[in-house]
């Protein structure tokens, strides 16, 4: 299985959004809280120490399995490598077997039995160099899963939210459908993963209300008006000049050591043509809104925190019904991995819940 660093809720692998750990309605399990929230991982040396004894007991399973996928992956690698030397030394055995007279080898033609015997031996090596190597990436490939899912998980317990205490969820029963096979099922779970991310993205690119869009400009164009108003009673109280508004810019400096920054002054030309055309420029934006809204699609503020938070527990739900898939063939001697990108309360089957209300 590929390592792919997808991993969306917890900010980890390459793309890392914001962490995402929602609380969980209590299920009746005795919590595991610290002296003070937030404090429980800083006071205690190894994250399983936080968990409930059946999320405590699978992570040093999956602990167990990355160490003797480390194991195998480096014997593959140490295998793979002796088989490289041994093709080398066969074909170098090959050349000076048929190495012209003139250089001071036998040159040995292609049916001399010595010449027969090395080759059939390179070839029986390269065979077997194929099929090391497809065992070497699977194994490889299997040790960095399990190690990403290891570092997830206890990366997780971490970042739990403050104030959250660890419950244990009760076990799911896998539900396979008339004539479904565990792989199928965890194809059609995993497919429905990957239909709610598309959910979530659409989500998230959703675009927002023209009038909330009008009301921000509104907003920022009064405070560029406010700012480029001009100050005339200096012009009465003093007798000075008026004062026009000013903003600054950094600016390139030539022929300097490439480090030194500038700064100019100039007039706010922006913030005078807001002021002085605060209704026009308004009438303008507005048009220009109207052009791109596309408000039979868009979300507000709340809708979008609405949808997303079912989504995601919809996500959850489903990839807590996958990790009891995947446990249930390992308990029938069934080797399947979790996803990378699993969420990590799924694979350890544990919860938050609000430690305050216990």
């Amino acid at each position: 299985m590929a390592r792919i660093n997808q991993f969306q809720n917890y900010g980890l692998g390459t793309d890392r959004p914001a962490i995402r750990n929602e609380m969980e309605t209590p299920v009746g399990a005795a919590p595991v809280t610290g002296p003070l929230p937030g404090m429980l991982i800083a006071n205690i040396g190894d994250v399983i120490d936080a968990l409930p004894p059946s999320a405590a007991e699978r992570l040093r399973e999956l602990r167990q399995q990355r160490d003797d996928a480390a194991l195998l992956a480096r014997s593959d690698h140490e295998e793979w490598q002796s088989l490289h030397l041994d093709i080398q030394r066969h074909r170098d055995r090959l050349r000076e077997l048929q190495m012209p007279r003139g250089q001071g080898g036998p040159d040995l033609p292609d049916d001399d039995v010595r010449v027969l015997h090395e080759q059939r031996r390179l070839d029986q090596k390269t065979a077997e160099l194929v099929r090391r190597t497809q065992r070497r990436d699977l194994n490889g490939s299997r040790w960095n899963n399990l190690s990403a899912v290891v570092t997830n998980c206890e990366t997780c317990i971490r970042t739990k939210p403050n104030g959250a205490a660890i419950v244990m969820r009760p076990a799911i029963e896998p539900n396979l459908k008339k004539g479904e096979t565990v792989i199928d099922a965890l194809e059609r779970l995993r497919r429905r993963a990957r239909e709610l991310q598309a959910d979530l993205a659409r989500v998230r690119a959703a675009p927002w209300p023209s009038g909330l869009a009008k009301e921000r400009m509104r907003k920022q164009i009064d405070q560029l008006a406010e700012a480029g108003r001009p100050i005339a009673h200096h012009a009465i109280d003093h007798g000075e000049d008026i004062a026009f508004a000013t903003t600054t810019y950094q600016v390139p400096i030539a022929n300097v050591d490439p480090s030194a920054i500038g700064f100019a002054e100039v007039r706010d030309a922006l913030a005078l043509v807001a002021w002085l055309h605060r209704d026009t420029l308004t009438a303008a934006l507005d048009r220009e809104i109207d052009e791109v809204a596309d408000d039979k699609a868009a979300l507000t503020r709340e809708q979008r925190q609405k949808a997303e938070a079912q989504i995601l527990a919809d996500v959850l739900a489903t990839e807590r019904e996958e990790c009891a898939l995947i446990e249930a063939a390992q308990d029938d001697g069934i080797t399947i991995d979790y996803r990378v990108d699993c969420d990590p309360r799924a694979v350890l089957g544990i919860a938050w819940v609000s430690a305050t209300g216990q």
